[in-house]
């Protein structure tokens, strides 16, 4: 069944690819668990099928969308008498720049679970979740492993059920969502971020980094490297002699991020490499430069708003362990200790992130 539907919902994959790059995921996503079962399917009654369909008055209404499902399927749906199939999407319409939004409940007797897509339009979000139900419908009908649709296509099918509310859930069983079963395609990004820090210089010094970030579910690794301005430190009260320093600094953060609306907010810890810079002024120090290099963990945490799918601000506060307090001794006339990092430094940093 699922190689005689192939055409179809290749068909179907690329209408709604032409419409929104993006639903590659969504065919992709939603193809595999039909592709890797039994090939074969069902015609029996249609009345185990139940979908609601709840959107605002400005997109497809549900007889558009189970017309598109039966269109993808090249014909009424059909479930065997003692297989069903509940289906309950609710579409958010969305506010300012976000998508629109469909949550689809789904119980077929032995899971019950959520899927949720997003798209820029409603008709596109229409498409998706037909496709997607389209392809559910034949992977309750191939586990059941009865003869195929062609095989009993001179036999009468049962009409179409008409559009009910979803059964709710029983109270003894736990619903995994889909996002549970399978795990998320990671994402990819790069952004630019400025912010100061303070402890490896002598004093908080601004600064500004790029990075590239990797993203899977609720984690995400970035790895990047931060300049910051010259910082002086003098050694006499007029102010005459001392060091220049400047800090160059480079490593990966890992953060756990949970969703409030636009806002993700989550712990973060990374490790630092450090290299650190200083070089000497005045009519009493030797003038050359000295360099260091050490590692530093970094604590703290973030807080990203996603102001659309491809754009957003994140700020994180961290605060920084040096492993390594190398001291800066520069000699001469007026020679001694200048400077050396701090036990305990942090760093705050506001970034602009593009998602690919």
């Amino acid at each position: 069944m699922v190689y005689a539907l192939l055409p179809m919902y290749c068909a179907s994959g690329i209408r709604i690819l032409r419409k929104s790059p993006s639903s590659l995921l969504v065919l992709l996503a939603a193809s595999a668990g039909s592709l890797l079962s039994h090939p074969k399917a069902a015609r029996a009654e249609a009345d185990g099928f139940q979908f609601t369909w709840s959107p605002p008055a400005s997109c497809p209404d549900a007889a558009g969308v189970r017309a598109e499902i039966e269109s993808i399927l090249h014909g009424p749906i059909a479930l065997a008498s003692d297989q069903k199939l509940v289906v309950h999407a609710t579409v958010t319409e969305p506010r300012a720049q976000e998508p629109w939004h469909v949550d689809i409940d789904t119980d077929d007797g032995h899971l019950q679970a959520r899927r949720s897509y997003d798209a820029a339009r409603c008709d596109e979000l229409a498409e998706k979740t037909a496709l997607f139900v389209a392809i559910l419908i034949d992977s309750v009908v191939n586990r059941a492993g009865v003869p195929s649709r062609q095989a009993d296509a001179e036999k009468p099918s049962a009409p179409s059920a008409s559009t009910i509310e979803a059964a709710p859930a029983g109270p003894d069983r736990a619903a995994p969502t889909l996002d549970e079963a399978e795990a998320s395609p990671p994402s990819f990004g790069a952004g630019l971020t400025v912010g100061a820090v303070g402890g490896y210089l002598p004093h908080w010094s601004p600064g500004v980094g790029v990075y590239g970030v990797v993203g899977w579910n609720a984690l995400r690794a970035q790895v990047g490297g931060q300049a910051s301005l010259p910082a002086r430190r003098t050694v006499d009260e007029a102010g005459t002699q001392g060091a220049d320093f400047q800090a160059f600094s480079g490593g990966i953060d890992l953060c756990i991020e949970a969703a409030a609306g636009t806002v993700r907010l989550g712990p973060c810890a990374g490790v630092d490499l450090v290299f650190l810079k200083g070089t000497g002024f005045g009519p009493g120090v030797v003038s050359r430069t000295d360099t260091a290099t050490f590692a530093a963990i970094s604590i703290g945490g973030a807080l990203r708003w996603v102001a659309s799918a491809r754009l957003s601000f994140p700020l994180q506060l961290e605060v920084l362990v040096p492993l390594a307090h190398p001291e800066f001794v520069f000699t001469g006339t007026a020679g001694t200790s200048v400077h050396k990092p701090a036990a305990i430094g942090g760093s705050a940093t506001l970034g602009a992130e593009i998602h690919f």
